[in-house]
């Protein structure tokens, strides 16, 4: 058991998991942020179009258990951003890819020896129109991914 927090652990494993989906691509467990225009393919997609990948802590509610153990209830939020405008890029190009995520995640359920998943990944918004940077038109998906985690606080 651990003896804090393993959430930045939690991500890491959650990150590789969603990498190794056919078709994902560009996993951050951070929000990406471009700075400058040489930066927007290597980090937001190749082709001037943006597809990439945020897994981070939507929330996370302790519960204190019995003497020194606590609980950590978190919601991981995944979120897809996808260009709009190309002929192959449509809400259905993007909604086989969720079902896709859908299928990877049912059947994990330990995350860490520390965490587990207590609840299916759930689509919260299926594919919306978005606007990145305030001028990129991009569809966004968001899951929400529920992860139980017990430490001892020592």
């Amino acid at each position: 058991m651990a003896t804090a927090s393993q959430i930045t652990t939690i991500l890491g494993k959650l990150v590789t998991l969603l990498d190794a989906v056919a078709g994902v691509q560009r996993v951050y467990a951070y929000e990406p942020f471009v700075t400058a225009p040489a930066q927007y393919n290597s980090t937001m997609g190749g082709s001037q179009a943006v597809d990439y990948w945020t897994v981070r802590p939507a929330s996370s509610e302790p519960v204190r258990q019995v003497g020194y153990q606590m609980e950590f209830h978190h919601i991981v939020a995944f979120r897809h951003y996808f260009s709009v405008g190309d002929v192959t890029q449509t809400t259905p190009t993007v909604d086989s890819l969720t079902q896709a995520v859908l299928n990877r995640f049912s059947t994990v359920f330990s995350v860490t020896p520390e965490a587990e998943m207590t609840g299916p990944l759930a689509v919260v918004e299926w594919a919306n129109f978005f606007l990145v940077g305030g001028s990129e038109l991009v569809y966004r998906t968001v899951y929400h991914l529920p992860v139980q985690e017990l430490i001892v606080t020592l």
